[in-house]
């Protein structure tokens, strides 16, 4: 959406899903990646998957997917990132400043990132990497994105990513981040994904929470950091 540092923000992609998914009659949560390369090459390849990610743009056939950029860790001009984020959510607002044109409805929902845990090896043929920095700096930068996001719009709800499912290397990845001081004052509604579908087997506990989409395990994660937030199931994949 901003090709260089200081360029216009090019809404015209994003504007074209808005206006399609809202004819449809849907509400949308969009997913916020804070994701430049202009701005984070100083970071050098510690913040750089390979070229294999499955995550980067794709050709297949005659579709090409968006794809994340190269560079995954948090933002390294913050105050670029923040003028971008209020921007984005003022289009969407509804509110008669600086809308969309053609806007039907606001958009009042905003996740911040997506499964930071998944930490597979970026320079493996397979996988996945959405974010390559600490726990401690998703953190930081939830809290840095819900301010922007609530001085656009106060009226605008803020997720906390979802993690990749609970099993317990998201669980360690999660812990780190719940204990950052006022984390829950950071995001409106918690989040959580389950990919795994249920199993009978007393032996495989993981596998048996799948029956309520992992949503007990998770709020008892919250729960032993004295966090109560509505939670929504954002992807669910049960059989």
């Amino acid at each position: 959406m901003q090709k260089e540092e200081n360029a216009p923000i090019d809404f015209s992609e994003t504007d074209k899903v808005v206006i399609q998914e809202q004819k449809r009659g849907l509400n949308l949560l969009i997913t916020v990646f804070p994701l430049a390369d202009w701005d984070q090459k100083a970071y050098g390849n510690k913040c750089k998957v390979s070229d294999n990610d499955e995550m980067l743009p794709r050709n297949k056939g005659d579709f090409k997917t968006p794809g994340l950029p190269y560079y995954r860790c948090n933002p390294k001009n913050w105050v670029a990132y923040e003028k971008w984020l209020k921007a984005l959510v003022e289009r969407y607002d509804d509110d008669g400043k600086d809308d969309m044109k053609g806007l039907l409805s606001p958009i009042l929902y905003y996740e911040i990132g997506n499964e930071p845990d998944l930490t597979k090896d970026p320079k493996s043929d397979f996988g996945m990497v959405f974010y390559l920095d600490a726990p401690e700096n998703y953190a930081k930068l939830l809290q840095k994105s819900y301010l922007a996001i609530k001085t656009a719009n106060s009226n605008a709800k803020v997720l906390i990513a979802a993690p990749a499912g609970v099993q317990k290397e998201a669980i360690e990845y999660w812990k780190k981040v719940l204990t950052t001081p006022k984390i829950d004052d950071a995001f409106d509604i918690a989040n959580i994904h389950c990919l795994s579908g249920p199993n009978h087997d007393k032996n495989e506990p993981v596998f048996l929470i799948a029956n309520d989409l992992n949503v007990t395990a998770y709020k008892n994660l919250l729960a032993s950091y004295k966090i109560k937030k509505p939670i929504w199931i954002t992807e669910a994949e049960n059989i």
